[in-house]
């Protein structure tokens, strides 16, 4: 299985601080490498279809604010790095696998009819899907929400929205 690349903690980024300061810096730094490496091995599981995982979940406030301050440490130490939350990438729609049909009545006859989605629509359904569970999730665990890239990546999430709050 794949592993995250680890980075390391700078302690001669920081001169000037108490032994203290020093230990705050190295827990902050650690809570997001802590969480980053947990949401990676479960964004992996979700990419082999186990779904059956949840993304990390913060104890306290107080840790969901030392993994924000350790992503921020991050980005000052690494600036070259994305480092976006595990948990804000895209899993793989390749590995999701449905077969969606939709059944429609008719009138005159009464017989049901199954008319099978195309692929095209299906991965297309998946995607905005997809998007739709990011977004949502990033909203619920953030103060700040989200910002959407495009009019596109807003109107697929829209869509989606629409589709499982009218089942």
């Amino acid at each position: 299985m794949a592993t995250r690349t680890q980075y390391p903690f700078n302690s001669s980024w920081y001169k000037y601080k108490t032994p203290a300061e020093m230990n705050i810096l190295r827990r902050q730094w650690n809570t997001f490498e802590m969480v980053e490496n947990y949401d990676f091995a479960v964004r992996n599981k979700m990419n082999a279809g186990d779904f059956g995982t949840r993304w990390y979940t913060f104890p306290q406030a107080s840790a969901q604010i030392d993994y924000n301050r350790g992503r921020v440490l991050h980005a000052a130490q690494y600036p070259t790095i994305d480092f976006t939350p595990e948990h804000n990438k895209f899993v793989q729609q390749s590995t999701i696998y449905t077969k969606v049909s939709y059944e429609t009545s008719q009138p005159s006859s009464g017989i049901i009819f199954s008319t099978p989605m195309r692929e095209s629509e299906r991965i297309q359904k998946n995607n905005d899907t997809s998007l739709y569970i990011n977004v949502s999730t990033f909203n619920a665990t953030h103060y700040f929400k989200w910002v959407f890239s495009s009019e596109d990546e807003r109107l697929a999430y829209e869509k989606a929205a629409l589709r499982l709050s009218n089942p």
